[in-house]
């Protein structure tokens, strides 16, 4: 059951208003939550925890059959509406939104570890590699394949050079000069330190990488 719907507050009638492919599970998940003490609206959580469970309605407000429609109706009723407990007022965003201790923990788990093992990346290399890379598959016209030319033509014509084959100085903490490096795969394989770094460095992400300083030359 594709619908938009709200979570309204018998009391003072302010609502959350959403959308969902799957209306049964979306509101077991919304009472769960905020049964639990951890639903992503801090504002409609604190209305719960005030007033209690049996002061909030959950009302279908528009039914739809097409789900490519729903995040522009509930775009709609955002704007048409007033919501006071969505925390973000745009549909299908999580802008705005704090994750609360446990989401961050889980979050930085999942981050840990092997990102993509050797298994994954061996499906993806038969599947997307080589004579399957969608940029093998894909025809341009002649038209699209000289405008596209034409511009590296005249990027290049103008000075450009690309980051990973451009000079780099690395230099100490102090900002003292080191040594000249010819691009970033030469300086990370010389020092066996990772390239990422010092891409982050010169791009001013961060100060340092590997106990050093970069920048272009």
């Amino acid at each position: 059951m594709k619908v938009i719907y709200c979570i309204q507050n018998k009391v003072n009638n302010k609502r959350y208003i959403g959308s969902s492919k799957d209306w049964y599970i979306r509101k077991r998940m919304h009472l769960n939550q905020l049964k639990r003490q951890i639903h992503h609206s801090i504002t409609l959580q604190r209305a719960w925890n005030k007033y209690g469970g049996d002061k909030f309605s959950f009302i279908v407000l528009e039914e739809l059959l097409d789900e490519n429609q729903l995040i522009n109706c509930e775009q709609w009723w955002i704007d048409n509406t007033n919501c006071e407990y969505n925390i973000c007022k745009v549909a299908g965003s999580s802008l705005g939104r704090k994750p609360n201790e446990l989401s961050r923990k889980r979050m930085s788990e999942a981050h840990l570890g092997e990102k993509h093992p050797a298994w994954r990346n061996a499906i993806k290399s038969k599947s997307q590699g080589g004579k399957n890379h969608w940029t093998q598959k894909k025809s341009f016209s002649k038209k699209s394949r000289k405008k596209m030319s034409d511009s590296q033509k005249k990027l290049f014509a103008s000075g450009y050079q690309h980051p990973n084959k451009r000079k780099i100085i690395q230099l100490n903490l102090e900002l003292k000069p080191i040594t000249t490096w010819d691009s970033i795969n030469q300086a990370a394989s010389a020092l066996n330190i990772k390239r990422g770094g010092i891409s982050n460095c010169l791009n001013g992400k961060s100060k340092s990488s590997a106990e050093f300083c970069w920048k272009f030359a």
